[in-house]
């Protein structure tokens, strides 16, 4: 774990559950058996463990006075892609998409995460400086407790009665 990530979450501490931090590796076996006899699972994902921590950091920010009431909030693209080491352009976009769906799949993640292009029109959105903004946001969605899974869609027929 980087000393960013502990002195990040110093101030609003998260429990990290070793089991998922674990279970984040990469999808092919790298050997028939490790050491142990055992056989292995893929390799150590870095990339979607440094997110997990990430995550959990965001999920304490989120827990603050004035923003635990909120259902959703943004979290910037371009600090995902500069935690992760990656240039920002519509392949890390696609990428990190892929990461968050299998890192807010685990249940110590209490909320799911989609990158979304944004709408704004650049030449009416400068900021003061100039610059531009972002062109991909990462919406935060808090996951619902005992939501049901979405059911398939019925064909059915109402009749009314006059």
């Amino acid at each position: 774990m980087g000393g960013i990530f502990i002195r990040n979450n110093h101030y609003r501490p998260q429990p990290l559950v070793l089991a998922d931090y674990l279970s984040l590796r990469t999808s092919g076996v790298t050997a028939a058996t490790g050491l142990t006899g055992k056989a292995r699972q893929g390799r150590s994902c870095t990339s979607s463990r440094l997110l997990y921590c990430r995550l959990l950091w965001r999920w304490g920010a989120w827990l603050g006075e004035s923003t635990k009431h909120l259902s959703q909030q943004e979290e910037r693209f371009e600090d995902l892609c500069d935690l992760l080491g990656w240039q920002v352009s519509k392949v890390s976009a696609v990428r990190l998409h892929a990461l968050l769906t299998k890192v807010c799949a685990l249940a110590s993640i209490p909320f799911t995460a989609q990158v979304k292009q944004s709408k704004q029109r650049l030449a009416v959105s400068r900021a003061a400086d100039g610059s531009l903004p972002a062109s991909f946001v990462v919406l935060l969605t808090k996951k619902v407790a005992g939501q049901p899974a979405p059911a398939a869609p019925r064909s059915q027929q109402l009749a009314m009665s006059l």
